[in-house]
């Protein structure tokens, strides 16, 4: 249960760091150079954030040792799942798509705010739920020194958007 929450947790995290991030564009300008990438994206407590997870993420891969059984199994699961997932996250697309266009809208209307807002909550629980069924059955093909690996990953990106907000907000 405890995996299940963090995964949620995480889907959640990466959700809003998405969503705070969708201002940063590939053909924004890099160095003066029109279309030439992030610029120096890196460089910002986001940039530093999402670099870290990425790093993370990387070490993981390298450290769960996925015997190539796990693999086949592991993409067998994810391939029997896929249309199941994607309309689970198709609905949290489209809510936040339209919660962001309510917010940045020229005139805001608080209520219609809120109601998108609770709508994309709605969509980000079913999903969550759809996904949880399918984390559970990925969990199954994993070693407990897998998902311990997993779990500690999952703590150390926790704790870096702990730090991001501490610091955002300390500034």
């Amino acid at each position: 249960m405890l995996l299940r929450s963090k995964l949620t947790a995480w889907g959640l995290v990466a959700l809003v760091v998405v969503a705070a991030a969708f201002e940063l564009r590939a053909d924004s300008p890099a160095d003066g150079v029109p279309g030439g990438g992030f610029g120096k994206w890196r460089e910002t407590p986001l940039g530093r954030l999402i670099s870290g997870h990425l790093g993370r993420a990387l070490v993981l891969r390298s450290e769960m040792e996925v015997s190539a059984e796990q693999r086949e199994k592991i993409h067998a699961i994810m391939k029997s799942h896929r249309q199941e997932a994607a309309q689970a996250i198709r609905p949290v697309v489209e809510q936040r798509r339209k919660l962001r266009e309510l917010v940045t809208a020229e005139k805001p209307d608080e209520a219609a705010i809120r109601a998108a807002g609770d709508a994309l909550g709605k969509a980000i629980g079913d999903a969550a739920v759809k996904l949880s069924q399918i984390a559970g059955e990925l969990r199954g093909v994993l070693t407990p020194e897998q998902i311990e690996k997993l779990e500690k990953f999952h703590d150390a990106n926790e704790g870096a958007v702990d730090k991001f907000f501490d610091k955002l907000v300390s500034e």
